[in-house]
């Protein structure tokens, strides 16, 4: 019984002592907030302009991969489709001579 009530009496204190932070914490945000007004900054421009370039850049860095995933695609259905090449060796069409292609025309 009396080790129960030790433990309720220090586990209450302990939470006397959170509050008390808690309460000291709120205190210095508010008197933080108070002295800085953020209509003041002269950096939030810049701050504002750097965001707006950020999730540009993200953007863009988005719309690049899905450029490069299309180009991929598009180069594997190309190799696909294209017919075999023979080695990069050089196929030699004979052309009929002029005098045959005269008789062909006629």
């Amino acid at each position: 019984m009396k080790l129960a009530l030790a433990v309720l009496l220090v586990h209450g204190s302990l939470f006397f002592q959170i509050q008390a932070v808690n309460a000291e914490i709120s205190q210095l945000v508010q008197r933080h907030l108070a002295m800085s007004n953020p209509a003041d900054d002269k950096l939030a421009p810049f701050r504002q302009q750097a965001a707006i370039i950020a999730r540009k850049k993200e953007a863009t860095a988005d719309q690049l991969a899905e450029m490069h995933a299309r180009v991929a695609a598009v180069d594997e259905e190309l190799q696909v489709s294209q017919p075999p090449q023979y080695g990069g060796a050089f196929i030699v069409f004979h052309l009929p001579s002029p005098s045959r292609l005269e008789r062909y025309t006629k």
